[in-house]
């Protein structure tokens, strides 16, 4: 799941310097949890978790962390350490 992580932090970073050189920019949430899918929507309480934070915290272009996801980076980080563990902190700041 760190991999999993990075590759997402990579992703939004990517996102973010695309529309920021189309001259826009990005607000966004995202939550550690379940989600469902199939070919014509999504849904579940991480995708709810996410879009409510986006509504109500994300006021101005940043995209910002659930308490689940917070909580997941914590333990996380609290486990013997690695070199990941560190590239997964570096993302962050």
């Amino acid at each position: 799941t760190i991999f999993g992580f990075i590759a997402f932090c990579d992703m939004v970073a990517y996102i973010w310097r695309q529309c920021l050189e189309l001259g826009f920019t990005i607000r966004g949430a995202a939550d550690y949890g379940s989600i469902y899918w199939n070919s014509t929507e999504i849904i579940g309480p991480g995708f709810i978790t996410a879009y409510t934070l986006e509504q109500t915290q994300a006021k101005t272009s940043r995209v910002i962390l659930s308490s689940d996801l917070n909580a997941f980076v914590l333990k996380t980080h609290t486990e013997p350490k690695t070199m990941w563990n560190d590239e997964m902190l570096k993302l962050l700041r």
